[in-house]
């Protein structure tokens, strides 16, 4: 994309912290929607602001895109998050928790992913990725030439798609705690090998 105030192409890497928790508060006051009323009052009021700073994310976003569409530029948008919000007991309640301690992992990392482009550029479905692992995508996704250790985020992303010092998820949906040994051992896994 290119700045309205610069003439070369901008990459922009923006983050925001406009609906981080905590969420046990009234930061919207009498302005906090009614989303639910059907659980504890803790958990009523985390999930009342936590969705009325979605709602307010939401709309942003959407003024975002009706700004960029109207560039003639080409203009590409990766929305994402690294992590579900730290909800404290609401996902006791709601029952979201799983008793494995790997699958957990992997739950608390799932965010929904959004690629928004202004120059009709079809996005397939790419399933479960690390956000370490998207650069390459967005590279392609922009029809931009990639460097070389972009090949290795890649070829590694096909093996292990979820990768996280904690957790490690694997093509066929196995979950690993560590990067397995076969897996670390192949020639292209290693950088030394690009």
């Amino acid at each position: 994309m290119k700045s309205k105030k610069n003439e070369k192409p901008t990459f922009i890497y923006a983050v925001t912290m406009q609906n981080h928790g905590p969420y046990l508060d009234t930061r919207y006051g009498d302005n906090t929607e009614k989303i639910v009323d059907s659980y504890s009052s803790e958990t009523n009021q985390i999930l009342n602001t936590y969705g009325t700073g979605i709602i307010h994310s939401d709309n942003a976003l959407h003024s975002l895109f009706d700004t960029l569409g109207s560039l003639k530029e080409p203009t590409l948008v990766v929305f994402f998050g690294d992590h579900l919000p730290a909800l404290g007991n609401v996902y006791n309640e709601l029952n979201y928790k799983s008793n494995n301690f790997l699958e957990q992992e992997l739950n608390m990392k799932k965010t929904p992913l959004v690629v928004w482009n202004n120059f009709d550029k079809e996005i397939d479905e790419i399933g479960a990725i690390s956000s370490s692992f998207l650069a390459p995508k967005i590279m392609e996704w922009a029809e931009l030439d990639s460097p070389s250790y972009y090949s290795f985020l890649s070829n590694f992303s096909k093996l292990l798609p979820g990768y996280t010092s904690v957790v490690k998820l694997s093509g066929e949906g196995d979950l690993f705690t560590e990067t397995p040994k076969e897996l670390s051992e192949k020639e292209y896994i290693s950088i030394n090998s690009i």
